[in-house]
């Protein structure tokens, strides 16, 4: 891609063609860059029949991140720029989908800058 083309789709890495089909008003680097819960509510208002069965799936993806704290995240977001819990998560939504029955996650996500008193107030509560 020249540096023109690039300019001419605004940085989307979408090609013209692609940038030219709209739902609802936007395009498809538009609708990637919301936040998945606003995502959500756009897939939602759809009302064609084809593409409600796309967007129930889709949906249904999008819900998973939602489920486990990842709402706030873009389908735009590159994967090099999440944390190492948020890679973990997003790694972890694959198994979301899957029959697979009985599974534990166990999830360990150390957090800079906790203090001992809500460490210890949370152990407490555990018991």
């Amino acid at each position: 891609m020249t540096d023109r083309q690039f300019i001419e789709v605004h940085g989307a890495r979408l090609n013209q063609a692609a940038l030219n089909c709209r739902i609802d008003g936007r395009n498809i680097a538009e609708l990637s860059d919301l936040e998945a819960i606003e995502l959500i509510k756009v897939l939602e208002g759809m009302s064609d029949s084809v593409a409600v069965r796309l967007a129930d799936k889709l949906i249904e993806r999008l819900q998973h991140l939602v489920d486990i704290g990842l709402g706030y995240l873009s389908l735009s977001r590159e994967t090099a720029t999440l944390s190492g819990g948020e890679s973990q998560r997003v790694k972890m939504i694959r198994h979301l989908g899957n029959s697979l029955t009985d599974m534990l996650y166990i999830l360990d996500e150390p957090r800079v800058g906790h203090r001992p008193a809500p460490l210890g107030h949370r152990h407490a509560d555990a018991h």
